[in-house]
């Protein structure tokens, strides 16, 4: 866990790679834990149950936010949004840092919903706006705390395609999981266990994450694609007879 730590911080801004390792990770069965506001630091780094996801690793959040981040936490933890927005400077990070945040999943540990903390960016950023401007109110009755904008959690796929947007990977879930009875009634094998082999044949279960068109010489349409499940990810080919 160590050595696949330093191994993912050392590759930090690559996408690619920190997904490679990613499903490294999971071959090992050490797990991956997702960015958190309140643990993770400039590196990845191990903890009890596994490795903590980099903030730095995350689209759109600087050095210089993180060092911020970290430095502002050691008082105490961030205990929500406003919280937050209140404590950390808007030039460290701004909204667009924020959203990246959100959408990455460092904020969960507060128990609110990606899109209730999305409503609610404006209301927060105001709020520490009109306390940081007066220190006045800072202590006094004055200062109350707003209340989140509740909305309805964005649907699994939503969700999981913005935070591979900012994280490179589905890290909290994959959107194949919604069909997981379906894949147990078909008894498809993971992306992991398939073995190469020329007479081996395998029923999977998986998510089309690319696809690229060509025309053979013939005329014909076919495909390549990548596709991956919870397992792993791997090419795939779509000869023309299958593709119509």
């Amino acid at each position: 866990a160590f050595f696949m730590a330093a191994l993912m911080s050392s590759v930090i801004g690559n996408d690619s790679k920190i997904a490679q390792y990613a499903r490294e990770l999971r071959k090992m069965d050490i797990p991956l834990l997702t960015p958190s506001i309140n643990r993770s630091a400039f590196p990845f780094k191990t903890e009890a149950k596994g490795i903590r996801y980099s903030l730095a690793a995350i689209k759109g959040v600087g050095a210089t936010a993180v060092k911020d981040i970290v430095k502002e936490r050691g008082t105490k933890p961030f205990s929500d949004l406003f919280d937050f927005c209140i404590r950390i400077h808007s030039k460290a990070v701004n909204r667009k840092v924020l959203e990246s945040l959100i959408h990455s999943g460092a904020f969960d540990e507060w128990g609110e919903e990606r899109s209730t903390l999305l409503a609610t960016l404006d209301v927060a950023l105001d709020h520490a706006d009109l306390v940081t401007e007066d220190d006045l109110f800072q202590d006094t009755e004055f200062n109350l705390k707003p209340k989140y904008i509740e909305m309805e959690p964005i649907p699994l796929e939503s969700r999981l395609q913005k935070e591979k947007e900012v994280l490179g990977l589905y890290l909290s879930d994959h959107p194949v999981s919604v069909f997981r009875d379906l894949f147990n009634y078909y008894a498809v094998v993971p992306l992991f266990d398939c073995k190469e082999g020329k007479e081996a044949k395998y029923a999977v279960g998986a998510y089309i994450t690319e696809i690229k068109t060509i025309r053979t010489k013939k005329g014909e349409v076919m495909a390549f694609m990548t596709i991956s499940n919870e397992s792993d990810e791997m090419e795939a080919v779509v000869f023309p007879s299958l593709y119509k």
